[in-house]
């Protein structure tokens, strides 16, 4: 059985594409009924197959029908609009589409080796509701948004440790190592819509999360001081988990408050 690759946020398939030639077998997740439809023709053979099923909903709280808001610029398109200066009046269009908590999808699929997440926004939520259906992949990843801080919180609290920082817009630069060190060599050249290499195949160090904020953080007082090339520049999160989750330890304090109870004040005192 092939390692499986949840593609959250599926879009054109172009990442679909390259995980199902490195020899994945994938979960595509997307809303926008048109991406949906031409991917089930264009991967015909590869749902046939059984290495490719594709949920054609959005990423909610709660199960049922939700407002989708299509951008002219349809990578941006996501459920929620209202704090989101890129959707001015009369650059978006509205649909209904099915809306479907995470852990109802994960929950009837096994185990995922990687999760990439680029869903324009609720990405702690759906993080959330993957590790709370106790599912935990050894490699995600997430584009940085407001949320960033929160979310290395929650990773760090379910065992994610290493962290790296990779560049949305100019990938082009990047070349897959062979022999491969994920699944199957294929040569790719990734564009600005892909989300580019995972895992063991990251071209970048791997480094903890303070670190990573410190990345974050010089990047954010780049936008303030005006900086064009940090304006428009945006980053993926990749996030490596090392470790068990976190537990709250639980003291059992009833044998020392039985032998206190049994001393005095004296015996208290020394």
């Amino acid at each position: 059985m092939k390692p499986l690759i949840y593609d959250v946020g599926m879009h054109n398939g172009a990442d679909t594409d390259f995980y199902l030639r490195k020899g994945f077998d994938v979960v595509a997740i997307e809303a926008n009924p048109d991406y949906v439809a031409r991917a089930r023709e264009r991967f015909a053979a590869d749902i046939a197959a059984g290495r490719l099923v594709i949920h054609d909903v959005a990423l909610t709280e709660t199960a049922g029908e939700v407002s989708f808001f299509v951008h002219e610029h349809d990578d941006w398109s996501r459920v929620d609009v209202d704090l989101d200066h890129r959707f001015p009046a009369g650059t978006y269009r509205e649909i209904t589409v099915r809306g479907m908590p995470f852990q109802d999808i994960v929950r009837g699929h096994r185990a995922p080796y990687y999760v990439k997440l680029d869903i324009e926004g609720p990405e702690r939520m759906v993080i959330g509701q993957m590790f709370s259906a106790g599912v935990r992949p050894p490699y995600l990843s997430f584009e940085a948004n407001l949320e960033t801080g929160s979310i290395l919180e929650l990773l760090e609290a379910n065992g994610y440790s290493e962290f790296q920082l990779l560049g949305q817009l100019d990938k082009s630069w990047i070349r897959l190592p062979s022999p491969p060190l994920e699944g199957t060599y294929c040569d790719v050249r990734f564009d600005a819509l892909m989300s580019g290499p995972f895992g063991r195949e990251l071209p970048g160090r791997w480094d903890t999360a303070r670190a990573l904020r410190e990345q974050l953080d010089a990047h954010a007082a780049r936008v303030r001081e005006g900086d064009p090339v940090a304006k428009n520049e945006s980053h993926d999160v990749h996030a490596r988990r090392t470790a068990e989750p976190r537990r709250r330890r639980i003291f059992d304090l009833s044998g020392w408050l039985a032998r206190l109870r049994g001393r005095g004040p004296a015996s208290l005192a020394g």
